[in-house]
């Protein structure tokens, strides 16, 4: 793992419940190739995988958001 990886595993841990992030970790994602963020990180395309991960956080918090608003 590079120094990326673990800016990746640091941005999810501090913004999703462990559960979240482990699901986003193992499930195929679209702006991925249809691959999973890990395997991607196996492929070494860990600034695609944080920007990935930015980008679901950020959706996350507007669904959070919405729904406590209700």
């Amino acid at each position: 793992m590079n120094t990326k990886d673990f800016c990746t595993m640091d941005l999810l841990s501090k913004n999703l419940p462990p559960y979240d992030a482990v699901t986003w970790l193992a499930t195929p994602n679209e702006g991925l190739d249809k691959l999973t963020p890990y395997e991607m990180i196996k492929k070494n395309s860990s600034e695609r995988v944080y920007q990935a991960a930015y980008d679901y956080i950020k959706l996350y918090k507007q669904k959070k958001k919405r729904r406590s608003s209700k």
